[in-house]
């Protein structure tokens, strides 16, 4: 499936994460890697993105882009 909305490669990561994992097992570092990525122009979309989040997007993509990549992010990501 295809999707730029940040929020869906999130929850497929954790879901992905989440049947690897076992408690027992201690972890020190994760890694994740994104192939395949094309240009926001020509999203292929099989997800229901709405406008208003992509928008979001967009917008946290340029915040990111002018001021650095800890100008804005999720509040979920913030510890």
């Amino acid at each position: 499936s295809y999707t730029s909305a940040d929020h869906t490669l999130s929850r497929v990561a954790l879901e992905l994460f989440s049947k690897v994992y076992t408690r027992r097992m201690r972890l020190r570092l994760v890694g994740l890697r994104f192939t395949g990525l094309v240009h926001g122009n020509h999203q292929m979309n099989l997800f229901e993105d709405t406008e208003e989040q992509m928008s979001l997007y967009q917008t946290m993509d340029y915040l990111k882009n002018r001021f650095g990549s800890d100008a804005v992010g999720r509040a979920s990501g913030f510890d």
